[in-house]
C-alpha cells in the first residue's frame, strides 16, 4: 500500500509541474514594460504582457485605461482578466493571429471593456487565424463610430470579425466564440456586432451568447442598415442564444447571406428586437427557437419596404430553401410603425418547413397587413393547436389550414382572407369569435372547411353558395361552429335567396351551427316551385348531388313561407343529426324538411322539428326513396309526417322517436294527423308506401301541447286517386295515443274500405301500446294474420260501433271473424261485465232492434286471460297458447257466460312471473328456473331434475296443490336425492303408487339406500321403506315423487350438522332452489361411488348430502359407498363396521375382521400396504392420505 501511494504522488507531481512552470503576469497603469510582470512589478502594456507570457498564461489587468496605438496581437493561448468592465478599459483592438494554425489556442477575456473609434476595415476583436476558442465573460465591447454604408466592402465591418479583412484571402475556420454575461454595443449605424469576411473557402465556426447582448444605439428608421450577427461563406456553423440574451436595434438582427449552408441557429430564453429578427438568404439551415420573443418594428414608408420578423429571402433564384424551424413557446411579433407592411413571417423562397407550437404567438398590430404570413412559394407551416394568431387589440386572426393540418395562412379580416389567401382544395378556414359580414354571397367551389369558435361566438351575416363540381368527384364542404344570420330583402316573385344553397356535386356538412332565417317567402304548400317561392334555410337545388349532413345545428324559421331544408335535387344522402328546426309561434306554411324530389334518401336522427303550422316532414311529389327517423327524434306539427302525392316511400321511425300532431287552430276542419297519406284529385297517386314505426311515440301529447284532436294515423280516401297498397307497421315499444271522444273511437282514420284498397296497418309483437289522451289503454283489433285492423276507446266499440238514429239502432261491425281484440289492462270479468251491460248492442229491449252477434272466433286478449267466441275454437286456441288462461265466451239469449279450457304450462327456460297464474298446472323442465314475484295458489307443480322454483315476494304465499319431482333415475349409478316435504307418494309412469322399494335381486324397479346408522359412515339398501333423504336408483320405468298434500314454496334454513363426535346425518335441500351451504358437507361424486367433502357446496333442489360433526369433518375427507352397493340387479355386500378415523400422527382402522389396506400420500407414493386388524394404528406424518380410496386428513 505504501508503494502505491508513493507512485500516485509521483504522478501528481509530474502532472502539475508544467502548470507551476507558468507565471501569472500583471499589468497596471503604474507599471513599466521594463518590469518583470509580477504582482509587485507589473507591466505597463497588455501587448508586453502577451509577449512575455508563456502559452496558456494568465494576464491580470488592473483598473485603468489602456490606450493602444497599434492592434494588440494575440498569437497564443492566453487569459486576460480585468478588474471589471466599467473601470478596466482597453482603447484599441485585439487581433488574434498566429503563424502556426494547426493547434487550437484558447483566448479568454474577462471583466474588461474594449472600446475604440475603429477604422472602417477593422473591428474591436479580429480573429484572423483558424482553430481559436475565444471566450468573453463579463466583457463590454463598445463601438464608438458608425460605418459609412451597407455594402459588402469595408464600409460596414463587424465589432467582432471572424476573418482578416473583407479583401483578404484567409481561412478563419474552427473558431468558437462564446459571450457570457457580456455586451456588444454599437453607437452608430452601418455596423455589425459579428461578421465574417475574407474566407476563401466555407468555414465552420460557432457563436454562443449566454446572458449576453448585442445592442445598437440607433433603431433603423431611415435605411441605415446594420446587423447584429452576419455570417458569410460558412458551412455547418452555429449561433446559440440563451439565458436572457438579446439582440436589439438592427435592421437584421441575425443575417445569413446566400454564401452560407447548413447552419444551426438556436435561440432559447432570449429576445430579438429589430427590423428583421432573422434575415436568411441561404439554404439547409436548422433553427431552434424556444421560450423567446422575436419582434420587429417597421418604420419605413410603403413601397419596397414591406418586411417581417422572420424573413427567408431570395435574389434572382431561390436562395433560402430547405430551411427548418422548430419554434416553441415563442412570440413572433410584427409592428407596423409607418405605412410599410410588417409580417411575423415572410417566406420569399420555397421548400422551407416551420414547426410551431407549445403556446407560440404570431401577432401583428395593424389589420391592413391582410395576413400574418407573407408566403410567396410553397412552404410548410406545421402549427399545433396551442398556437395563437393575433391581430390588433389581441383579437384572433382568421386561420386557414391545409388538409394535412399545416397552416396555410392567418388573415386579419374577411378582406384579407378573400384577397390575400389563395384557397385550395381541402383548406380549413377557422373563424375566431366575432361578427363577420360577407360582402356578397360567399362562393365555395373548392373542398373547404369553415370552422367557427362556437354557435354563440362566431356570427356570419350573409349567404353561402356551395358550387359543387360538374364531375363525379364531389366537392367536400364543411361549415362548423358558427351562426349564420341572414335577413335578405323580401321578394314577392322570382327566387328567394337561401342562407346556404348547394348546386352541383358536393358533400356538405353543417355542424354545430345556428341558422337564423329571418325573411318571409311568398309560397304555400301547393306552390309548384318551392325552391324559389319559399325562403329556404338550406336549399339543395335541382342540380345538387352528393351528400348533405346537418348535425348539432339549430335552424330558426322566423317568418312564414319558409323551410329548414328543401330537397329539390337527387342526392346520395341527406341527414339531420341532433338538429333542431323551430318555427314561430303563429307560423304558417312553414316546413321542417321539404322533400320535393324522388330517390334522395333522408335521415332524421336525434332531431327535433317544432312547427305550429304546417308540416314537419313534407314529401310532396316525392318517393322511391328511404326516409329514416330515429334516436329520439321529436317531430311535432300540423302533420308530423305527410306523404302528399308520394309513392314508393320507405319510412322507418325508431329509437324512441316522437311524431305528434299539433295545431293551435280550433276550427272543426282543423283536425289533421300525426302521420298522413293523401292525394289531391289529380293524376298523381299515393301508393306502395311502407312506414315502419319501432320503439317510438305516435299521436298526441295532450298534457304538453295545446292541440285539437289529431288522429294518430290518417289515410285520406276523400280524394282521387284513392291511396292504396300502403302499409304501416308498428313494432317494439311503440305508443300510439288518441282522443277519448266516443264519437270518433278509432285510432286510424280510413276514408275507404281498408281491405278493398289494401291499406294495411300491422302490429308486430306485444309491446306496442295504444292509449287514449289520459293514458288509458285502448282496445286494439288485430286481424287473424296479426296485422292491425283498428283500435277503439272501449271494449264495446271494438266489437260494434252502434249508434241510434231516429228509432233504429244501427250496427257497424269493427271486429271480424278471427280478429283479436287486445285489452292489456282489462280483466276477463270486466270484459264480461262490459259486454253484458251493452244491451242496445247485444240484448235490446226494443223489439224492432236487432241484436248484434259477435262473429265466431273473435278473441278477447284480456289482462288475465283470453275469451274466445265458439267452443271448439276456444279449445284449439287454449292448446296453442298454454301460458294464457283461455275461456269459451258464449253469447246467450240474455247474457254472455264463460267456461275455462285447461292446459298445463311448460316452463322450458328461465322465466319470471310477475302476474298471477292462479290455479294453473305448471311443468318446470330440466335446467329451467321459475321465479315468482306475486302470491298465487297453483295446481300441480311438476319439477324435473335441475329445475328450480323461487318465490321472491315479501308478502303472501306461493302454494301448490301438489309438488311432484320427476328425477332421471338409472341402473348405472346412484343419485343422492332428498325431499323438501315430510311425506312422499312415489308413482310409476302409469300413476300406480309404489309403497316400498324394490328388492336387490330384481332386474327392474326402484331402489333406495340410506346410512346404516348415525354412527357408521356406511350405506345400506332399504327394501322396507322409502326415506326422505338417501340414494336412489331405478330401471325399467320412470317414477315421480310427490308431496302428500299441499306444498308451500318458501325459504328455509339449511340443516344443522351433528355436534356429537363420530355422528353422521343424511339430509337434503329444504328449498326448491339451489342454495350454498354455510358449512362443509359430503357430496356424492358424479360417478356415484363416494361422498367427497366440500366446503360451502352448492346444493340443488331435491339433492341430498351428509353432514357430520366438526372433529370428524376435520379428519374424514370422503365416505365410500362400497363396491357392493346395488346398481341395477347387483347386490350389496357391505363390509359391516368398517370405517376410518385419525389421531395425531396416526390413521386408525376399524374393521370387524382383518382386511388389506393401502395408504397413499397425495404425491402418489405408498405410505403403507398390508393387512390390518380392528383398531390398528398406522403411524404417518401430517397430511392428506387416501385409505383404500377414501380421503382422510392427519394432523
Amino acid at each position: 500500500m505504501k508503494r502505491r501511494l508513493l507512485f500516485l504522488f509521483a504522478v501528481f507531481m509530474v502532472a502539475t509541474s508544467v502548470g507551476w512552470g507558468q507565471t501569472d503576469l500583471y499589468v497596471s497603469t503604474s507599471g513599466s514594460d521594463g518590469n518583470g510582470g509580477g504582482v509587485e512589478a507589473p507591466l505597463a502594456t497588455i501587448a508586453k504582457a502577451i509577449e512575455k507570457a508563456a502559452d496558456g498564461a494568465t494576464i491580470r489587468v488592473a483598473e485603468g485605461i489602456y490606450p493602444q496605438v497599434s492592434p494588440i496581437v494575440i498569437p497564443k493561448s492566453i487569459t486576460i482578466i480585468g478588474s471589471d468592465s466599467t473601470n478596466c478599459i482597453i482603447e484599441g483592438q485585439l487581433d488574434i493571429q498566429r503563424d502556426e494554425e494547426e493547434s487550437v489556442i484558447n483566448v479568454n477575456l474577462r471583466n474588461l471593456q474594449i472600446t475604440k473609434a475603429t477604422t472602417l476595415s477593422q473591428g474591436l476583436i479580429n480573429v484572423m487565424s483558424k482553430n481559436v476558442n475565444l471566450n468573453l465573460s463579463g466583457v463590454h465591447l463598445h463601438q464608438l463610430t458608425a460605418g459609412s454604408g451597407d455594402g459588402w466592402g469595408k464600409s460596414s465591418m463587424g465589432i467582432v470579425n471572424l476573418g482578416k479583412s473583407y479583401d483578404s484571402n484567409s481561412i478563419c475556420d474552427n473558431v468558437n466564440v462564446s459571450l457570457t454575461n457580456s455586451c456588444i454595443y454599437l453607437e452608430g449605424s452601418y455596423n455589425r456586432g459579428f461578421s465574417s469576411f475574407g474566407n476563401t473557402t466555407k468555414v465552420k465556426n460557432t457563436i454562443v451568447l449566454d446572458n449576453s447582448h448585442i445592442l445598437s444605439a440607433v433603431y433603423p428608421k431611415n435605411g441605415t442598415y446594420s446587423r447584429g450577427i452576419s455570417f458569410s461563406n460558412m458551412n455547418g456553423s452555429s449561433i446559440e442564444m440563451k439565458n436572457n440574451s438579446t439582440i436589439k436595434g438592427f435592421y437584421y438582427a441575425i443575417n445569413v447571406t446566400a454564401l452560407n449552408d447548413n447552419l444551426s441557429i438556436s435561440i432559447v430564453d432570449s429576445k430579438i428586437d429589430s427590423w428583421a429578427a432573422l434575415n436568411i438568404w441561404s439554404s439547409n439551415n436548422k433553427f431552434k427557437i424556444a421560450n423567446s420573443t422575436l419582434e420587429s418594428h417597421n418604420y419605413q414608408l410603403k413601397g419596397s419596404n414591406d418586411f417581417a420578423t422572420i424573413v427567408l429571402n431570395k435574389d434572382e433564384e431561390d436562395n433560402a430553401i430547405n430551411n427548418s424551424f422548430d419554434i416553441k413557446n415563442t412570440n413572433l411579433f410584427a409592428f407596423m410603425e409607418s405605412t410599410a407592411l410588417q409580417y411575423p413571417i415572410s417566406v420569399r423562397s420555397t421548400g422551407n418547413t416551420f414547426n410551431i407550437g407549445e403556446g407560440s404567438v404570431l401577432k401583428v398590430n395593424k389589420n391592413n397587413v391582410g395576413v400574418l404570413i407573407q408566403d410567396y412559394k410553397t412552404n410548410t407551416f406545421n402549427c399545433d393547436n396551442t398556437v395563437k394568431y393575433q391581430i390588433a387589440d389581441e383579437k384572433s386572426a382568421i386561420t386557414v389550414f391545409n388538409q394535412d393540418g399545416s397552416l396555410r395562412n392567418a388573415a386579419c379580416d374577411m378582406s384579407g382572407l378573400l384577397s390575400e389567401v389563395d384557397l385550395t382544395d381541402q383548406n380549413r378556414i377557422v373563424f375566431p369569435e366575432g361578427e363577420y359580414t360577407l360582402p356578397m354571397t360567399l362562393p365555395l367551389d373548392k373542398s373547404i372547411t369553415i370552422q367557427g369558435a362556437g354557435q354563440d361566438k362566431t356570427i356570419i351575416k350573409g349567404a353561402i353558395l356551395v358550387n359543387g363540381s360538374a364531375n363525379n368527384t364531389a366537392t367536400d364542404v364543411k361549415i362548423k361552429g358558427l351562426s349564420i344570420d341572414y335577413t335578405p330583402t323580401k321578394v314577392t316573385s322570382g327566387k328567394c335567396t337561401p342562407i346556404i344553397e348547394v348546386t352541383g356535386n358536393a358533400d356538405l356538412l353543417i355542424d354545430n351551427c345556428i341558422m337564423n332565417n329571418n325573411t318571409q317567402g311568398y309560397g304555400d304548400r301547393k306552390n309548384p316551385n318551392p325552391a324559389e317561392a319559399l325562403q329556404n334555410a338550406i336549399l339543395l337545388g335541382a342540380t345538387a348531388k352528393g351528400t348533405v349532413r346537418v348535425e348539432n345545428t339549430t335552424i330558426n324559421l322566423a317568418a312564414n313561407a319558409q323551410s329548414g331544408v328543401l330537397i329539390d335535387g337527387e342526392l346520395t344522402d341527406v341527414s339531420l343529426v341532433n338538429t333542431k328546426i323551430e318555427g314561430q309561434v303563429n307560423g304558417s306554411n312553414q316546413f321542417g324538411v321539404y322533400i320535393h324530389h324522388k330517390k334522395t334518401p333522408v335521415t332524421v336522427d336525434s332531431t327535433t322539428i317544432l312547427l305550429n303550422n304546417h308540416y314537419c316532414i313534407y314529401a310532396n311529389n316525392a318517393g322511391d326513396q328511404k326516409l329514416t327517423i330515429k334516436n329520439k327524434s321529436n317531430i311535432v306539427g300540423y302533420g308530423a309526417l305527410y306523404l302528399y302525392e308520394t309513392s314508393d316511400m320507405n319510412v322507418h321511425v325508431s329509437g324512441g322517436s316522437t311524431l305528434t300532431g299539433k295545431t293551435k287552430n280550433k276550427g272543426v276542419s282543423d283536425s289533421f294527423a300525426a302521420i298522413a297519406i293523401s292525394t289531391n284529385n289529380s293524376t298523381v297517386g299515393a301508393s306502395n308506401n311502407e312506414i315502419v314505426i319501432e320503439d317510438s311515440y305516435i299521436g298526441n301529447k295532450f298534457d304538453e301541447q295545446e292541440t285539437m284532436a289529431m288522429t294518430p294515423i290518417k289515410i285520406n280516401g276523400s280524394f282521387t286517386p284513392t291511396p292504396c297498397d300502403n302499409k304501416i307497421i308498428l313494432k317494439g315499444k311503440t305508443i300510439v295515443s288518441t282522443t277519448d271522444n266516443i264519437k270518433n273511437p278509432t285510432i286510424v282514420g280510413y276514408g275507404m274500405n281498408p281491405d278493398e284498397y289494401n291499406n294495411v296497418i300491422m302490429v308486430e309483437g306485444t309491446d306496442v301500446q295504444f292509449q287514449d289522451q289520459n293514458g288509458k289503454p285502448c282496445v286494439i283489433i288485430n286481424k287473424p294474420d296479426g296485422s292491425f285492423r283498428n283500435a277503439a276507446v272501449s271494449i264495446v266499440t271494438a266489437i260494434d260501433f252502434g249508434e241510434l238514429y231516429g228509432s233504429t239502432y244501427y250496427h257497424e261491425g269493427i271486429a271480424y271473424a278471427g280478429d283479436i281484440i287486445l285489452i292489456p289492462d282489462t280483466t276477463m270479468a270486466e270484459t264480461l261485465n262490459s259486454l253484458n251491460a251493452a244491451k242496445p248492442n247485444f240484448f235490446p229491449d226494443v223489439d224492432t232492434w236487432e241484436p248484434y252477434t259477435i262473429p265466431d272466433g273473435v278473441i278477447f286478449n284480456c289482462k288475465d286471460g283470453r275469451l274466445v267466441i265458439e267452443e271448439n275454437t276456444a279449445k284449439a286456441y287454449a292448446i296453442a297458447n298454454p301460458f294464457k288462461r283461455v275461456y269459451w265466451l258464449n253469447q246467450g239469449a240474455q247474457s254472455f257466460s264463460i267456461k275455462e279450457c285447461v292446459v298445463a304450462i311448460d316452463i322450458k327456460s328461465d322465466t319470471t312471473w310477475a302476474t298471477s297464474f292462479q290455479d294453473r298446472q305448471v311443468n318446470i323442465l330440466n335446467g329451467a328456473t321459475l321465479t315468482v314475484s306475486v302470491p298465487m295458489a297453483l295446481d300441480t307443480v311438476m319439477m324435473e331434475e335441475d329445475a328450480q322454483v323461487v318465490f321472491t315476494a315479501t308478502e303472501g304465499k306461493l302454494t301448490a296443490r301438489s309438488l311432484r319431482f320427476a328425477p332421471l333415475l338409472s341402473a348405472t349409478g346412484w343419485k343422492a336425492f332428498g325431499m323438501p316435504f315430510t311425506s312422499a307418494v312415489i308413482k310409476n309412469s302409469t300413476e300406480e303408487e309404489i309403497s316400498a322399494p324394490s328388492t336387490q335381486n330384481v332386474d327392474n324397479g326402484i331402489w333406495f339406500a340410506r346410512l346404516k346408522d348415525n354412527k357408521t359412515p356406511e350405506f345400506v339398501v332399504d327394501e322396507s321403506a322409502f326415506g326422505m333423504a338417501g340414494l336412489w336408483a331405478a330401471n325399467g320405468d320412470t317414477y315421480t315423487i310427490s308431496s302428500e298434500g299441499a306444498f308451500e314454496f318458501k325459504t328455509l334454513e339449511e340443516p344443522a350438522a351433528p355436534t356429537e363426535t363420530g355422528t353422521f346425518l343424511m339430509c337434503s335441500n329444504p328449498n326448491t332452489f339451489t342454495i350454498t351451504l354455510k358449512q362443509s358437507a359430503y357430496i356424492l361424486t358424479a360417478d356415484g361411488t363416494s361422498f367427497e367433502q366440500e366446503a360451502n357446496p352448492e346444493i340443488k333442489p331435491f339433492q341430498s348430502f351428509v353432514l357430520t360433526d366438526a372433529k370428524t369433518l376435520s379428519t374424514l375427507r370422503s365416505l365410500r359407498i362400497g363396491d357392493g352397493v346395488v346398481t341395477g340387479n347387483q347386490t350389496i355386500e357391505p363390509v359391516d363396521g368398517y370405517y376410518v378415523t385419525t389421531d395425531r400422527g396416526a390413521i386408525v382402522i376399524h374393521t370387524p375382521e382383518p382386511m388389506d389396506v393401502v395408504v397413499i400420500r397425495m404425491n402418489g407414493k405408498v405410505a403403507y400396504r398390508g393387512e390390518v386388524t380392528d383398531g390398528q394404528r398406522i403411524m404417518v406424518s401430517s397430511g392428506i392420505y387416501a385409505v383404500n380410496g377414501q380421503l382422510v386428513r392427519v394432523k
